[in-house]
Parts: C-alpha cells; structure tokens; sequence
C-alpha cells in the first residue's frame, strides 16, 4: 500500500487526535463530578507591576459523604465565599480534585495534543518529499525456498 505525504499526515494526526480525547474520556469515565463551594479566598499583595491574585479555597464532599477541601488555581474566575463550582475528582482519589470546568480540563491539557502534533507535521513536512510516497508491506505469509509450503 503506498501512502502520500498528505495521507501520512492525515493518518497521523488522526491518531493523535484520537489518543488526546480517548484519555479526556477515560478520565471523564474514571471520575465523579459533583457541586463544591468557596469556603475560603486567600488574596495575594497587589505590587506596582503584577495584578492582585486570589486562590480559592473548594470544600465538596464526595459518594461516601466525606468532605474535602482543595486550593483552586490562582485566579479561578475571581470566585466569591459560598459561589458553587463543578467539582471532578477521581474516585480512587478524591483529595486530589480540581475545580471542573472547560478551560481546566480540555484547554490547559491541550499541549499534551499540540506538542505531538507540531512534531509530526514537523516530520512529515521535513522529511517527506511534496510528492514522495512511502510503501507500506506486510508479510503475514512468507515463501520458504527450500520447498513449497507457506508457513506463518
């Protein structure tokens, strides 16, 4: 099977692709998404030259009504005491929770698809010809010279 440059790349970022939303799924899949509230805001000094930072404090409970509280991530949203959050947490782990939303949970991860994918357009562009084509075999079935039997 011969395959073009433009069909290796497509094939490839397919694959990477697909691996990128397979693992968010088997984390949606792994995971319990429940309601939480600010408990706490610890507020940062504002300098001359940075803005002032907030990092919530998020306390949920989980199945077994145990509760937890988690630090959210420096400037959530600039969320208030007692706003309620979507809250994801692994079952098997539920003190390391994070505050659900899309762009902590799709968009932060997203380097994990562009790094790949930067490197393999880098590749295919580089290092196969506009026209080049790469031959692709298969040998499930190989002829022994010294008679005429197949073997696997």
């Amino acid at each position: 099977m011969k395959l073009s440059r433009k069909q290796i790349f497509w094939v490839g970022t397919i694959a990477i692709v697909l691996f990128y939303f397979v693992n968010r799924g088997r984390i949606l899949y792994s995971s319990t998404i429940t309601t939480g509230i600010v408990a706490t805001v610890k507020l940062a000094k504002q300098t001359e030259n940075e803005a002032a930072t907030a990092n919530p404090a998020i306390l949920f409970s989980d199945k077994n009504n145990q509760r937890y509280l988690f630090w959210g991530y420096e400037n959530e949203t600039m969320l208030a005491i007692g706003d309620t959050v979507k809250v994801i947490y692994e079952d098997a782990q539920p003190s390391k929770a994070n505050i659900f939303s899309a762009s902590a949970f799709w968009f932060e991860t997203a380097i994990y698809f562009v790094v790949p994918f930067v490197v393999w357009a880098a590749f295919v562009l580089s290092f196969i010809e506009a026209n080049g084509k790469i031959t692709l075999r298969l040998k499930l079935f190989e002829k022994k010279k010294s008679d005429d039997l197949w073997i696997e």
